[in-house]
């Protein structure tokens, strides 16, 4: 890594080069983690787990190849971020650049007349000084002058007309009070309360996909979908009838047995049945010729007309569930047009994405009640489950997995730690530790599992799983030079070792804090724990750990 780094050093020293690094801000922790489409900015400058804070370079190396650039004269290097590198302060508790870095603070639209123009294409007209005065004090920001609009042009009693907006409402915002970022605030806040309550809640729930989606995948959030009626179930109908059957003195007893395996084999058609449709069809087909069959038993008769009323009675549902399908989607979709219009959505109608900008992600998602969150992750992740899953043995890069990155962050998202893990371990582990080295994806996907900070294990979790997510955590923080928080890590899985007296885990633990240990440089007690993992190999007699140590120890 050093030498690779060095190339471009040195060209960089050796003759006058325009460096331009665009979207840094992806290198930073605050991007690397499983919330970071939901984080405000405003959280941006709290320290995470471990002291690591959001804005230091996810891999260290990064940050001092950084540092490296800021002595790379005559060349010069252009940097845009959203978030202002730490590895580029004084130190962290100073915000002031380093030596030979000048921070400029992008604006909004310059010059100001030029978003008064963009509020005209927009469909705002009024006093042009006052609209230009308004819009300088939270510095032409393009999407809140959309957000604006949107308030302006929505505003019933005189549509598009912003003195009159600005007289009834806009003037309550006392913009000129406040900072910039309760500035962008107060207005995000107007215009998402102006919004009706479903509106509000699915722009929210739109903010809990990870990435831009499609048209199918927002429409498992509409709040106007109707309760799809269910399927009745025929199964106790059948044992009811059979009992029937078999106390009729009309029928007698000997044909029970042939009607068993000919109700055996109509259930296994049934299961088969892949739609309602094809399990009503074969219901009914089945009631048909039970009711021939029959016609003499009075008792049995009555049953078979009862369960048949029951799916005429779902007919008649489903006939009405498809008319309200219908008419939840036109709402639905004038939802979506409307938030669009507001410049609270984003659609790229070439591509058919939805998204949403990240500040107003931030604080939609805020805004979301935990019952709600855990309710939309949990119709997130039945929707990606039921498209079709990635050949994992094609995947030749992270974005190809980007159906199981949904479902795993649903699942964290819901609260279902124990599914996650299992997932993780399944479907992701082995392509992000060994096949892609995304050891920077493998950080930010086990994280979450330490909300409380390294220190605290997993609780939720079995033994097993706890296992499984500090180890590969450590082996990722391992690959990418943070050696700190993976020796940290494996010092806690040696604790847990020794109170479970699990000798063969112990020995493991042990190895790998001695290979983390020597890539610091730390020989000596690297030397110690090799040697205390094969005595330990040797007193409980495992063949296949003093090997294994013996190799360790030549090495």
């Amino acid at each position: 890594m050093q030498i690779l780094a060095n190339k471009p050093l040195d060209l960089l020293k050796q003759k006058r080069y325009l460096l331009v690094l665009d979207g840094l801000e992806r290198i930073l922790i605050a991007y690397h983690r499983m919330n970071a489409p939901q984080l405000t900015e405003d959280h941006v400058d709290i320290e995470v787990t471990a002291g690591v804070h959001m804005r230091s370079c996810t891999d260290p190396r990064d940050g001092e190849f950084l540092r490296s650039l800021t002595g790379c004269h005559p060349s010069k290097v252009l940097i845009s971020t959203r978030l202002y590198p730490l590895e580029l302060q004084i130190d962290r508790n100073n915000p002031k650049p380093t030596i030979r870095v000048s921070h400029y603070l992008l604006r909004g639209i310059y010059p100001p007349a030029e978003a008064l123009a963009l509020l005209h294409y927009l469909g705002v007209h009024g006093n042009s000084k006052t609209i230009m005065d308004f819009t300088q004090q939270f510095d032409n920001h393009a999407l809140l002058l959309n957000v604006v609009a949107g308030l302006v042009i929505n505003y019933r009693p005189a549509p598009g007309d912003f003195d009159a907006w600005y007289e009834s409402e806009g003037h309550h915002l006392n913009l000129h009070k406040l900072d910039i970022k309760q500035r962008r605030t107060n207005i995000l806040h107007s215009a998402l309360t102006g919004l009706a309550p479903e509106a509000q809640k699915l722009l929210s729930r739109i903010a809990a996909f990870r990435y831009s989606v499609d048209y199918k995948a927002v429409s498992v959030l509409n709040p106007y979908e109707p309760l799809h009626p269910r399927l009745p179930e025929i199964r106790d109908q059948l044992i009811t009838i059979l009992e029937a059957l078999e106390n009729s003195k009309t029928n007698g007893n000997s044909n029970i047995d042939e009607r068993l395996h000919q109700y055996n084999i109509f259930l296994r058609k049934l299961g088969a049945a892949s739609t309602d449709e094809q399990r009503l069809d074969l219901q009914t087909q089945f009631l048909n010729v039970e009711l021939e069959s029959n016609a003499k038993n009075m008792e049995v008769k009555k049953l078979i007309i009862d369960f048949s009323r029951q799916l005429d009675t779902y007919r008649e549902s489903m006939t009405k569930y498809m008319s309200d399908v219908k008419v939840s989607r036109l709402r639905f979709d004038e939802v979506l047009s409307d938030l669009e219009n507001r410049g609270l959505l984003q659609w790229d109608r070439e591509n058919d994405r939805y998204d949403l900008h990240p500040v107003v992600r931030g604080y939609a998602f805020e805004l979301l009640e935990d019952n709600d969150k855990k309710t939309t992750y949990k119709q997130i992740k039945n929707h990606f489950e039921s498209l079709p899953s990635e050949d994992l043995d094609q995947v030749k890069e992270i974005g190809q997995i980007r159906r199981s990155l949904e479902i795993y962050n649903a699942l964290i998202g819901a609260g279902l730690l124990n599914e996650a893990v299992d997932y993780y371990d399944s479907r992701i582990s082995y392509l992000l530790l060994s096949k892609l080295a995304a050891y920077i994806s493998a950080i930010e996907l086990l994280t979450p599992f330490f909300p409380q900070g390294f220190d605290i294990f997993p609780t939720e979790l079995s033994s097993i799983q706890q296992d499984k997510v500090i180890k590969d955590l450590a082996s990722a923080f391992y690959y990418v030079g943070k050696t700190t928080e993976a020796a940290h890590l494996q010092t806690l899985l040696i604790e847990k070792n020794l109170k479970s007296k699990d000798a063969a885990k112990l020995v493991g633990s042990l190895i790998d804090l001695s290979m983390t240990l020597r890539a610091d440089s730390k020989l000596a007690v690297t030397l110690r724990l090799r040697e205390l993992a094969h005595e330990i190999a040797v007193i409980t007699n495992d063949i296949y750990k003093q090997i294994s140590t013996d190799f360790c120890l030549l090495s």
